[in-house]
């Protein structure tokens, strides 16, 4: 199964995943995302040698981040699949984060726009089922308190 990854709620980041590759772009300073999405995906799927028709699921970031970005990004996902009737799944941001993580419990923080950040708190329960305190959200604090403890 060949995977493409879109995320644009922080920068520009695309990546296509096959059975044996892992193929990446990745510019965090990319403003104008629409100009160049479509492109990326181009370049990476020649790098990978497929095709369009070669992937099985698209994956989009749906943030916390840049509104626009992840427009863009959703915008781009659907209008890929629609026309190849590929599955869409989103993914939070801070989830893709944690993927292996075996913590029993676990903070994520990021820096938003304006002295904002993000954070994100998930717990796992003794079982191995995920589980998290779905509640993002902008604060503003000092940054030398901004620590996490189990």
């Amino acid at each position: 199964m060949n995977t493409l990854i879109i995320d644009c709620s922080s920068g520009l980041n695309v990546i296509i995943l096959t059975p044996n590759n892992k193929f990446e772009y990745f510019d965090s300073d990319a403003k104008k995302q629409s100009d160049s999405l479509l492109d990326k995906i181009d370049q990476l799927l020649k790098t990978a040698g497929l095709k369009i028709t070669d992937i099985s699921v698209v994956a989009v970031g749906i943030g916390p981040g840049s509104f626009t970005g992840i427009r863009v990004a959703l915008a781009t996902a659907k209008g890929l699949a629609i026309g190849q009737k590929t599955k869409v799944v989103t993914f939070n941001s801070f989830e893709a984060v944690v993927c292996g993580i075996s913590e029993r419990n676990y903070g994520v923080i990021t820096e938003g726009f304006g002295n904002n950040y993000y954070y994100y708190f998930f717990s796992f329960l003794p079982s191995n089922l995920f589980f998290s305190a779905r509640n993002f959200s902008t604060n503003r604090f000092n940054r030398s308190i901004a620590t996490f403890r189990s």
